[in-house]
């Protein structure tokens, strides 16, 4: 008789930008002191609410992972749309000269887009909101620097990232529209027509039934995606050297 299941893992390597984690860790099994040695020692032994330090540090690269497989996602699913539409140029603007709604071939690749653009909002948001825990934990028990809790955490991480030089608006606008998917919105995708010669169009994302785009100020325009995208990316380089920095000076202090 099986006193307990038993767990078949499966192998797991995360995406190359979520890899930051394991060079700080290479940087904390580099260090000359003996208290930094002794305190990631505890990096997979101490639970605080039920969680790991490692436990937290799987979490983020799991969830940058999955923020990068939805970005290739949206890309295939955009250009597969834009192929159809740039090969069908007539009927797209017969729709937009009476105001009809273009029909793809696929109807559930429109469907698959919202999926996906709505997954980027929330997961981008959901691996801050990790990294924030991962980065309490590291600072209160490898560093012994206790970040705060709360707002007063998300804080010191936004005011440590502009130090840096790193855009932080990308953290608020997923939070702002996060909630507004949760609460009170959903999206569909519709394109901008942004050239006639070549024909050239841009997504956006819809939240309300409207002629023009200016008339819907919560819509999510490609180009916002792709600044919260960029600002999400770029936020981890910039973390990785604040938390090295950490690492060096505590290190120094022996």
């Amino acid at each position: 008789m099986v006193s307990g299941s038993r767990i078949l893992h499966l192998d797991w390597s995360p995406a190359l930008n979520a890899f930051w984690i394991a060079r700080v860790q290479s940087a904390l099994l580099a260090c000359r002191s003996a208290t930094l040695r002794e305190r990631y020692s505890r990096w997979d032994r101490d639970r605080h609410n039920g969680l790991t330090l490692g436990d937290l540090a799987v979490a983020v690269a799991t969830k940058q992972t999955m923020v990068s497989l939805i970005v290739q996602r949206v890309n295939a699913r955009l250009a597969e749309i834009g192929k159809v539409l740039k090969s069908d140029r007539p009927r797209v603007e017969e729709c937009l000269r009476v105001g009809g709604a273009y029909r793809l071939p696929d109807k559930s690749v429109a469907h698959e887009a919202a999926v996906d653009f709505d997954s980027f909002v929330f997961e981008s948001r959901s691996a801050y909101e990790i990294t924030v825990s991962f980065l309490q934990r590291f600072f209160a028990v490898i560093l012994e620097q206790p970040l705060g809790k709360g707002k007063a955490a998300h804080d010191r991480v936004q005011e440590a990232l502009r130090n840096r030089g790193a855009q932080t608006g990308w953290a608020d606008e997923l939070r702002e529209k996060r909630h507004l998917l949760i609460h009170e919105l959903a999206i569909w995708i519709g394109f901008e027509v942004t050239g006639e010669y070549p024909f050239r169009f841009d997504p956006v994302l819809l939240t309300k039934t409207v002629g023009r785009i200016e008339d819907d100020p919560d819509r999510l325009s490609i180009g916002l995606c792709r600044d919260l995208w960029e600002g999400f990316v770029s936020s981890y380089r910039h973390i990785e050297a604040w938390l090295k920095e950490g690492i060096a000076i505590a290190d120094a202090r022996g």
